[in-house]
């Protein structure tokens, strides 16, 4: 998963920007998928 080898301890090379870009990204995308999930239950 390259995703989570961004919060890995060695993901200093990121600039903070791009760790905050990514971060929201990838909280959007389980964000998306809870309720998606959540949506197809009812």
């Amino acid at each position: 998963m390259t995703i989570l080898a961004l919060y890995l301890p060695g993901s200093g090379a990121l600039p903070r920007w791009a760790r905050i870009t990514v971060g929201i990204v990838v909280l959007g995308l389980i964000a998306t998928r809870l309720w998606l999930t959540f949506r197809r239950r009812k």
